[in-house]
């Protein structure tokens, strides 16, 4: 079982990956139309966090995902698992 992921790291992660400021990463940055991601965008920053973060998230929850936050609140659903 994983501990929770709390909002720093995730954040610093994203903006790492995304080539971003920190401050650029909120909860309600939208993955598609602020960040221009597309299906191969996202996959990529998945990849990275599981990478990081050693947390795989189920393609059915993947279709609930449309900003960052909605992304750290799947990939913590699944820190039980």
């Amino acid at each position: 079982m994983s501990e929770p992921i709390t909002w720093e790291p995730f954040q610093e992660t994203v903006a790492a990956h995304l080539g971003l400021q920190k401050a650029d990463v909120a909860e309600s940055t939208d993955i598609y139309r602020d960040l221009g991601l597309d299906s191969l965008g996202v996959v990529s920053l998945g990849m990275k966090l599981y990478a990081v973060f050693k947390i795989k998230v189920p393609m059915s929850a993947v279709s609930r995902i449309f900003t960052l936050g909605d992304m750290f609140r799947v990939i913590n659903e699944h820190t039980e698992e």
